[in-house]
């Protein structure tokens, strides 16, 4: 089960005894956790599944398998010899923890400094986006407030409807963007198994982070 599923999950086990020990007569359970979590209790769960650094448990015994999605990437993410069309690019969804907004104010430093980098920002949107507080519901129209019809020209915003999520373009489309570009860039404080930073090292660019994110990564070598 995926971690969004889980919360409820765990309470139809916990009120239904005998349904439970009937599951797991036939089927271990495991849990899938994509975000960072705290005080986890491992209850039910035979088995969690989770990026080192990324949780801490009530119990010692939880049976931990250090493994996330983003230790499984798809074949497409690869390095290819293509002409690089921008020297920045961004891909994240419009959550207030993704930091788009300082992102947009460091681009905006740079052009009010006649440095008119080529940036690309891909932003999927879910559901939620517009009425849900968690998310920076205006950032396309700061983009559009921010920068002039001409600025506009060296920054590609791809915003991408909801409809689409959680797979609004296939992963060799995001290899392709990822080969164009120079340096990727996320500006989160924290994330939970950030699979674009390796798909990102996987396509040959190097990876600009804030200095908070740190602790996180894992599971990087040459």
């Amino acid at each position: 089960f995926t971690h969004k599923e889980w919360p409820f999950l765990e309470q139809v086990f916990w009120a239904l005894g005998n349904f439970r020990e009937k599951f797991k007569e036939k089927y271990l359970i495991g849990v899938h956790w994509g975000c960072y979590k705290e005080g986890i209790e491992s209850k039910y769960q035979d088995f969690n599944l989770i990026s080192k650094g990324m949780a801490t448990f009530k119990s010692d015994n939880n049976n931990i398998i250090e493994l996330s999605s983003k230790n499984f990437l798809p074949k497409e993410i690869k390095k290819t010899n293509i002409s690089k069309q921008w020297d920045i690019i961004n891909i994240s969804r419009p959550k207030k923890f993704k930091k788009l907004i300082e992102f947009l104010d460091c681009i905006r430093l740079l052009y009010d400094r006649k440095k008119f980098v080529k940036v690309l920002l891909i932003c999927g949107t879910t559901k939620e986006f517009g009425t849900n507080k968690t998310f920076d519901n205006d950032i396309y129209d700061r983009y559009l407030n921010m920068f002039s019809y001409e600025e506009r020209e060296h920054f590609t915003f791809l915003f991408l409807r909801s409809e689409g999520h959680p797979k609004n373009i296939p992963s060799s489309t995001i290899a392709h963007f990822l080969n164009s570009s120079k340096i990727f860039t996320i500006f989160s404080h924290m994330e939970g198994p950030n699979k674009s930073i390796h798909e990102a090292l996987l396509c040959g660019l190097p990876v600009v982070l804030n200095e908070k994110y740190g602790k996180y990564l894992t599971y990087l070598n040459s």
